[in-house]
């Protein structure tokens, strides 16, 4: 037998694709955030503000209009006297906070991401490389044969015991190892 070394078998696509439209959702609630603080302060730290919205904006609020005002008055007041509703940044930070996709930094920007390694299948063993090798080779000769005569999927999928199945969203035969 052979040396052992793992492929590729298939990649969940459009599991991929949702985990990513997901993750850019999160990273545009993060701008929209961001759009709704710069009215009135200035987001240096990003990252800090990715932590929470609100205290971050009454941190950054306080330092910036403590003077204004000579007396010693929480934040609170401060944003109350100045009439700043808080309401849709903390609306924000509950949307952004309840979807838990990942998001990376490039800087003080952030981008969406998601892990490709968790939507794909990998063989687990030389015999499992075997039997990928040999259902694309069927596969292949599948399609060589469709040029000619119809192939009913179902067919083919109890017909190689479920070694060969058809994806219906994507419209093709992949090899199945579970």
């Amino acid at each position: 037998m052979s040396q052992y070394k793992s492929m590729l078998v298939f990649t969940d696509e459009v599991s991929y694709q949702s985990a990513m439209a997901k993750a850019r959702d999160k990273v545009n609630i993060f701008n929209n955030a961001l759009g709704v603080a710069s009215n009135h302060i200035a987001v240096v730290d990003t990252k800090k503000f990715a932590e929470g919205f609100t205290a971050y904006f009454k941190k950054e609020f306080y330092k910036k209009h403590k003077n204004k005002i000579q007396l010693d008055i929480s934040v609170d007041k401060l944003l109350g006297l100045l009439d700043v509703n808080l309401s849709p940044l903390h609306d924000l930070e509950t949307k952004f906070n309840s979807n838990e996709s990942e998001i990376k930094w490039e800087g003080n920007k952030a981008i969406p991401y998601v892990n490709r390694k968790l939507y794909e299948r990998w063989s687990r063993s030389a015999e499992e490389n075997e039997k990928v090798k040999a259902g694309r080779r069927f596969i292949s000769a599948i399609e060589e044969l469709q040029k000619y005569s119809k192939c009913y999927p179902l067919d083919i999928a109890r017909g190689t015991s479920g070694l060969i199945t058809f994806n219906l969203r994507e419209k093709k035969y992949m090899v199945n190892l579970n």
